[in-house]
């Protein structure tokens, strides 16, 4: 983890004691308590069930002047704290981006994913996997396969009868579950994909 990470988090996140939500890399929210830092990241309480499951989290935070950030953690260790429910996670400071929230829809549409700066040809093949949900510049979707942190890919998705295509970089790559991977990127604000994401309900009423 940089310093620097930590510092840009320190000077976004509420003052510690906070509680938080934050966005779970294998999909899905959690409840936690942001109680301080220490040199290798901020320390976190949560519910041990949480943190059994969670291998990385997304802090997303307004400032009270309009700015909106977003803070990629991954859970580095695991602390017992009070008892079989909770537990003090530390968790290492990846990365803190501008972040606009913009509208998101949940979907399960077939699409495929191609690492654009692979080393070898053949794994620049597309890949099929299940988009989860789509935003004007960020994607979830579940995969087999490997993918890290920082990967650059090619994402081709169709929805209705309109193809797009973007280049998008990893951030979070969750545990699998049952050979399957959540994996969330962001690309630059498409406004292909935000008009269709406007008219997806019309769309998804249409028999095409």
């Amino acid at each position: 983890m940089s310093q620097d990470w930590l510092t840009l988090a320190l000077g976004v996140l509420p003052a510690a004691p906070a509680d938080l939500t934050v966005s779970r890399a294998e999909g899905g929210d959690a409840h936690v308590r942001l109680c301080g830092y220490c040199d290798r990241g901020l320390l976190v309480q949560m519910a041990a069930a949480d943190a059994d499951t969670t291998s990385a989290v997304t802090f997303a935070l307004e400032r009270p002047n309009g700015a909106a950030f977003a803070v990629f953690g991954t859970i580095s260790k695991r602390i017992p704290f009070g008892g079989d429910d909770e537990c003090e996670v530390l968790i290492e400071v990846d990365e803190v981006v501008r972040w606009k929230q913009r509208r998101r829809i949940q979907l399960d549409l077939p699409a495929t994913v191609a690492l654009s700066d692979a080393p070898t040809t053949q794994r620049n093949e597309p890949t099929p996997v299940r988009v989860l949900n789509l935003s004007a510049d960020g994607v979830a979707f579940s995969a087999r396969g490997r993918y890290r942190r920082g990967d650059r890919i090619r994402l081709n998705v169709q929805m209705a009868e309109q193809p797009f295509v973007t280049v998008a970089r990893v951030l979070q790559v969750g545990r699998p579950v049952f050979g399957q991977s959540r994996v969330s990127c962001m690309f630059p604000y498409h406004e292909g994909i935000a008009e269709a994401i406007h008219r997806w309900p019309d769309l998804h009423d249409d028999p095409a």
